[in-house]
């Protein structure tokens, strides 16, 4: 009897969550054709070149600290964004998406 109840309270939990993040869903696409990455001593860079939406360069600085660049329209010409670390080398580089 426990188990049956078990069974039934999972399989109502999985159809609630399917049905919460069905509707959740957008219709707008994310930038896409994008490349990022360390591109000097303290910067790196971000690029898309197609759809909808903005991007922007991200760079870890420290284990704590990160450094952000500008948001760019995707495919905007030149629309490369840089962050800058201060006096540090970047321990990474990635990039922010917008879709708006």
């Amino acid at each position: 009897m426990k188990k049956a109840a078990a069974v039934s309270m999972i399989a109502g939990l999985v159809v609630s969550g399917a049905l919460a993040t069905a509707g959740s869903a957008s219709a707008e696409p994310w930038p896409s054709g994008c490349t990022w990455g360390i591109s000097g001593l303290y910067t790196t860079y971000a690029k898309c070149t197609k759809g909808p939406g903005s991007y922007r360069a991200v760079a870890k600085c420290t284990s704590t600290r990160y450094a952000y660049g500008s948001w760019q329209p995707a495919g905007s010409y030149p629309g490369q964004s840089t962050a800058s670390c201060v006096n540090v080398r970047p321990i990474s580089a990635s990039i922010g998406l917008s879709q708006s």
